[in-house]
């Protein structure tokens, strides 16, 4: 079984990649891409967005999911690629590694989103209106688009045990509903 996590910035998509690790997921990092490939080519002074959406453009849409996928070792059972940003992506590892990927999306709202952000220790470094223009950045890749065409849509909205046991009941159900584990 494969999941791509995806989700808007602080909605909880880390959290339930580390509730599927607990279950013996392994996780797979979409930003880890973006970084190494930063470090590669010495970039320093960008944003990890603004690189992001400049590299998309140079090199392809698909060109974080394509450096992920590189990354991705045999056997592909209980994987998730945490951080898909665009339907590009999801086709391009449904060709590439799992045509029945399971696309989950984790949904918060904004005004709960920016209260997690608040509490991380680089949030005093930004402004309520750098936080929106990293939401806007993340609707030009084409999030939007995954979160509304996901398959699966777990609203974060509570406590972190609350995301952790719907992350473990979506498992149960994902597995005996669709019958994932003959798959594989």
């Amino acid at each position: 079984m494969t999941i791509c996590i995806t989700g808007m910035p602080y909605s909880g998509k880390s959290e339930a990649a580390a509730a599927l690790r607990r279950k013996g997921f392994r996780i797979v990092e979409m930003s880890d891409s973006v970084r190494e490939l930063m470090k590669k080519e010495r970039v320093i002074a960008k944003s990890v967005d603004e690189f992001a959406v400049g590299e998309r453009r140079r090199s392809g849409k698909a060109v974080f999911a394509k450096l992920t996928a590189k990354r991705v070792t045999k056997p592909l059972s209980k994987l998730v690629i945490n951080g898909v940003r665009s339907v590009d992506e999801i086709r391009y590892l449904k060709r590439e590694l799992d045509p029945k990927l399971l696309v989950v999306a984790i949904t918060s709202p904004r005004e709960l989103r920016y209260e997690r952000f608040l509490k991380n220790k680089d949030a005093s470094k930004y402004s309520y209106k750098e936080f929106l223009s990293h939401d806007r950045c993340n609707m030009k890749l084409g999030i939007g688009k995954v979160i509304t065409r996901a398959d699966i849509v777990i609203a974060n909205t509570g406590k972190i045990a609350e995301l952790r046991s719907d992350v473990n009941k979506m498992i149960k159900m994902v597995e005996s509903e669709w019958n994932f584990s003959s798959r594989e």
